[in-house]
């Protein structure tokens, strides 16, 4: 899996396909199109999220195949992230607010003389 963060999500159109999800829950694949800017790489992007982890795709071939998507777990706390981030920048969460679940980095292996 290719870690870096720009290749995975940084594309605006990923984005709003992941918020989305998020917020409406699975929906067929023209429908999540709604959601972004007009693209013909659309699909391109959404695939390129199924592969990184943060969607599934399934097909209904008895439905005049259609494709659902859908978050997964990665996808929703991955979503849930990019809300905090947009709070952050909006000004609806401070800074301050102590919204992770993980320690901060240690000062280990720095010493003073």
């Amino acid at each position: 899996m290719n870690l870096e963060i720009g290749s995975i999500i940084g594309d605006r159109n990923k984005i709003d396909m992941i918020i989305a999800l998020f917020s409406k829950g699975s929906m067929k694949k023209t429908d999540l199109y709604a959601f972004t800017t007009n693209n013909n790489l659309n699909s391109r992007k959404l695939d390129e999220l199924e592969k990184d982890g943060i969607v599934t795709q399934t097909l209904d071939r008895f439905r005049n195949n259609m494709t659902t998507v859908s978050l997964t777990d990665l996808g929703r706390e991955v979503a849930r992230r990019l809300k905090e981030i947009e709070g952050l920048m909006s000004g609806n969460i401070s800074a301050g607010d102590d919204m992770t679940d993980y320690d901060a980095p240690s000062e280990e292996g720095h010493t003073m003389n």
